[in-house]
């Protein structure tokens, strides 16, 4: 009983940690798409790459982030996972280009994407 206590307690450190991520992620490329000056763009851009950097290292070898099946972290993060390869990341990070590939094979996000485009 107290290792499934462990287990449940870590499990939800992790969902916190990648809900801080994710809020994090989006407050950048809020400021990345109002911003003008040069060198505050650079400053973000760079910022976002220590993101997907951490983002590619957590990945489990399943392909999801927190449970070795789709959660709600996986959902949180393929929004930045997704920006991340708009702006051209697939070679550096492979693991994030796989989980988007992946989501976005899913059937339930085809269906979206029919219904309401990309």
């Amino acid at each position: 009983m107290m290792r499934e206590r462990s287990s449940a307690e870590e499990t939800l450190k992790e969902f916190e940690r990648v809900e801080n991520e994710a809020r994090d992620l989006l407050e950048l490329l809020e400021l990345a798409a109002s911003e003008r000056d040069e060198g505050v763009v650079a400053d973000i851009a760079e910022q976002l790459d220590s993101h997907f950097a951490y983002m590619e290292s957590i990945i489990r070898p399943s392909g999801h982030f927190v449970l070795d099946d789709l959660s709600a972290a996986d959902i949180m993060l393929s929004f930045p996972a997704q920006i991340a390869m708009r702006m051209d990341r697939r070679a550096k990070y492979p693991k994030l280009a796989a989980f988007v590939d992946a989501m976005e094979a899913r059937p339930a996000y085809q269906r979206a994407v029919e219904k309401g485009g990309v």
